[in-house]
């Protein structure tokens, strides 16, 4: 029978924080053979690109490939839903924009570009900080929920906002609460997986993100088509509900499986506490082990080259590439393009770009950074002449908008 003990335990486990002190250096169970196998070499490796998608090596020990299998149900493809949301959510603003917000508000001007610098604001302004704290072994399970949790909260109260004003406050706090999605990401699987498993899974977790842009579009279509008038809401609004139950979904899973980093965790749903132990254990040397935040620590970090060259190559890489370009050029041409072909063309875009996210960050890691970077250089570069002249065909604009999310999502990670 299931006793009051048992139960008050069960529910216990999902809000606790476990002590440094209790967790073990040694294993419970001492008769699992965790060694890995010595690698098998072949002449063909070195055009196998297949490789770079092999996410369970065959040297590696039983225990391990479940343990990464763990990883990956548990920690993995909570962050790559949570990601999916986030860019659906991105793209759901134009959408509504071209499918009735504009008109519904009364908007004018640049007010859909505010919304957008309203949301990037609350982002900058919060992404240090709550980055921070999820580092920390006891905010990196909880926070990250909180941060979902809100999000949510938010992305529903875009369905219900009544003027431009209203949508700025929601838009800032939708940014503060999103935030930790994309750094934070990063902190957690490189406590879970070394670099190598990190490559070969990056570029599915960029095109979780672009599967969220592009689903944006024939979500709004549908909702437009379906569901507008029911309970007396328009279709623009239900696309941000929709999001928002999704979100829901998302954190109830994360609050069922979801551990936090190994260092926080003793033990939790999936993972026993070897398996915890084994996560500590095998990059041990390998990671750094968060520590309490020092003027040392800022100088240290601020006096290094690669955050200016990351943070001016990452900004650079933002600014060669507008989300919500290819919308408004199509909305502007009513001529040819109804309200569904501007939703559904966009979707067709972002769906370019999911296969450059899968491929490229493990080619990268298999066939070196020059090569493929560059490549995919070269099509940003045709791209952005395009836009830049302008004064030229529509088909031609039409293919630099397709060929863009080949840049912005391939090299995203």
């Amino acid at each position: 029978m299931f006793r009051k003990d048992n139960a008050k335990e069960f529910f216990w486990q999902f809000f606790k924080i476990d002590k440094k002190e209790s967790f073990r250096e040694d294993y419970i169970d001492q008769t699992i053979d965790r060694e890995r196998k010595p690698i098998k070499v072949s002449k063909w490796d070195n055009i196998n690109f297949l490789k770079a998608f092999d996410w369970y090596p065959s040297h590696y020990s039983a225990y391990e490939r479940k343990f990464l299998m763990k990883v990956d149900i548990c920690v993995f493809f909570f962050l790559c839903a949570s990601f999916y949301t986030k860019y659906l959510d991105n793209t759901n603003v134009g959408s509504a924009y071209v499918s009735g917000l504009k008109d519904d508000l009364n908007l004018k001007g640049n007010e859909l570009n505010y919304f957008n610098t309203c949301y990037t604001v609350g982002y900058a302004v919060f992404q240090i900080p709550i980055s921070l704290l999820i580092t920390k072994p006891q905010f990196s399970r909880h926070l990250l929920l909180v941060c979902e949790l809100a999000w949510g909260m938010m992305t529903l109260a875009n369905a219900y906002v009544r003027s431009a004003k209203e949508m700025y406050v929601v838009r800032f706090f939708v940014g503060v609460f999103e935030a930790c999605s994309f750094p934070a990401t990063y902190v957690i699987l490189s406590s879970f997986l070394t670099d190598e498993e990190l490559f070969k899974r990056a570029g599915v977790y960029g095109a979780f993100a672009t599967a969220g842009s592009a689903s944006s579009g024939a979500l709004q279509t549908r909702a437009r088509e379906n569901l507008n008038g029911v309970y007396g809401l328009k279709g623009w609004q239900w696309q941000f509900i929709i999001d928002a139950i999704m979100t829901f979904g998302i954190f109830l899973y994360g609050f069922l499986l979801f551990p936090g980093i190994p260092p926080a965790c003793k033990k939790f749903g999936f993972f026993s506490e070897d398996d915890m132990i084994f996560a500590r254990n095998r990059l041990k040397n390998k990671v750094a082990i968060p520590d309490k935040f020092t003027l040392k620590t800022l100088k240290e970090t601020l006096g290094t080259w690669q955050i200016y060259f990351g943070t001016l190559l990452w900004t650079l890489h933002h600014q060669c590439w507008y989300s919500n370009g290819a919308l408004l050029y199509m909305k502007s041409r009513p001529e040819y393009f109804t309200t569904s072909m501007v939703t559904n063309w966009n979707s067709y875009m972002y769906c370019v770009g999911i296969p450059a996210a899968i491929f490229i960050s493990p080619l990268t890691r298999y066939y070196g950074k020059f090569f493929t970077v560059n490549f995919v250089f070269a099509i940003a570069y045709y791209c952005a002449i395009v836009l830049i002249v302008w004064d030229v065909s529509q088909s031609m604009i039409l293919s630099a908008f397709f060929m863009s999310m080949l840049y912005s999502s391939g090299l995203a990670q």
